[in-house]
């Protein structure tokens, strides 16, 4: 019952009354700005019923999701910076089903690109047979950067000469869908991919979130272990540890109705 006390009418209230002027303090067209509050009203009050938000959690959840409404436009053409960048390896366990090297980061440069294709290389996997996601909704140079490689070749571009990029578009402070969730455990397991690099823009929430994923579906990991590697590595928010918690329940519920024979395979 308590999960109802929000109302849609008070989702409203609370984007009139708390948020109404946020747009135009910012410069940012009234109309716009009340199309992308129209859209955080009906996300968050999804995830208010998807992931048992509590009325206090919904009122900052609206808040956060705004918030990063306004970076996706803040963010769309800002520059990495190379020399504060590092990968870091999600280690697999013995039991893990996922086949690729599994690396998370922030926003890499090209020239991280260019040191991920070389330090590949130096273990004989191709530029081709990488894949980088990328969870940003607000950003994807790197995919043009690749691009411009490949119709430009020259000695310093060639270990990117082939990689693949694919962006999966999550806004900051909020949670991937389901479907976000199944392409990156499909693109581990994907004999085409040796190396996988996920990144969102500074290696917390949104890479933390699908590390989770994979660790509950693929790497044989408890939930608490789960949460605890989130947790150090800065995922906080209630609805983005809800979200890991609904991730483990619903594997959980499709590992138990697999077939013996199956599971045993």
């Amino acid at each position: 019952m308590g999960l109802r006390i929000l109302s849609r009418a008070a989702l409203v209230s609370l984007l009139v009354l708390g948020f109404g002027t946020a747009g135009a303090r910012a410069g940012e067209p009234d109309r716009a700005g009340s199309r992308r509050r129209a859209v955080a009203v009906r996300l968050t009050e999804r995830w208010r019923d998807q992931y048992g938000l509590k009325p206090d959690q919904v009122e900052e959840q609206l808040r956060l999701t705004l918030e990063g409404m306004r970076k996706v436009r803040k963010e769309q053409r800002d520059v990495p910076d190379p020399y504060n960048y590092k990968w870091r390896p999600v280690y697999a366990p013995k039991e893990s089903k996922r086949t690729a090297i599994v690396l998370r980061s922030g926003q890499p440069a090209p020239e991280n690109l260019v040191e991920l294709g070389r330090a590949s290389a130096a273990l004989d996997i191709k530029p081709e047979e990488i894949l980088i996601l990328n969870l940003r909704r607000e950003n994807n140079v790197l995919k043009a950067y690749v691009q411009s490689a490949a119709d430009n070749p020259d000695k310093d571009a060639k270990p990117l000469i082939g990689m693949r990029t694919r962006q999966l578009r999550i806004v900051p402070n909020t949670v991937p869908t389901m479907d976000q969730v199944k392409e990156v455990l499909g693109a581990v397991v994907d004999p085409a991919n040796k190396v996988v690099l996920i990144h969102g823009a500074r290696d917390k929430e949104r890479a933390s979130m699908m590390v989770a994923a994979i660790r509950l579906a693929l790497d044989g990991w408890n939930l608490k272990e789960t949460m605890d590697e989130a947790s150090e590595s800065g995922l906080k928010l209630p609805l983005q540890q809800s979200f890991i918690r609904t991730i483990a329940k619903q594997w959980k519920s499709v590992e138990a109705a697999k077939p013996a024979e199956a599971k045993g395979r």
